[in-house]
């Protein structure tokens, strides 16, 4: 699935991920900006974990989600 994603930065920023999720954008600048993270169907009959790294300047955050398996 797809979820959108609002971005508050007081300089340029990034989001790197985990191969299974698409981030479009994938970097901003400063400001409001909004991205939307996209899931690949989770195919292995087990859950997978991942992460969303965000950074933004000496700033990192990390976001980790559990998919559940098909």
């Amino acid at each position: 699935g797809a979820s959108r994603i609002t971005i508050f930065a007081t300089c340029g920023w990034t989001l790197e991920c985990e191969d299974w999720f698409t981030v479009e954008p994938a970097s901003g600048v400063k400001g409001i900006s909004e991205s939307v993270i996209t899931t690949q169907p989770n195919n292995t009959g087990s859950p997978r974990k991942g992460t969303i790294i965000l950074k933004a300047g000496t700033y990192t955050s990390t976001y980790t989600f559990t998919q559940a398996g098909l």
